[in-house]
């Protein structure tokens, strides 16, 4: 795909800001997640206070990889662009 080097090279090289210290934290957050869920007496609280960290993750992520598009628009000349599948993995 032209252009996909940059674009895995922005998220995962830290073209931008790095998007596996998010992931890192949303794995760690569904765990903690899942170990209150697995209570016998669950704190609400405390499982939608995780939920928010979670969804703030995830959109941390999706506005990087935004940034990352948008930079990689510039690298691509009109007719990759047209090409470029990638914009359908990003708004999948």
């Amino acid at each position: 795909h032209p252009g996909r080097p940059f674009f895995d090279q922005q998220l995962h090289g830290g073209g931008i800001d790095n998007v596996q210290p998010a992931f890192d934290a949303i794995k760690k957050l569904r765990q903690e997640f899942a170990a209150e869920f697995a209570k016998a007496n669950p704190d609400d609280a405390t499982l939608e206070a995780l939920h928010e960290a979670i969804e703030t993750k995830k959109a941390a992520i999706s506005d990087m990889r935004f940034a990352a598009l948008m930079d990689m628009h510039d690298e691509l000349d009109a007719e990759q662009r047209e090409r470029f599948e990638i914009v359908e993995k990003v708004y999948r």
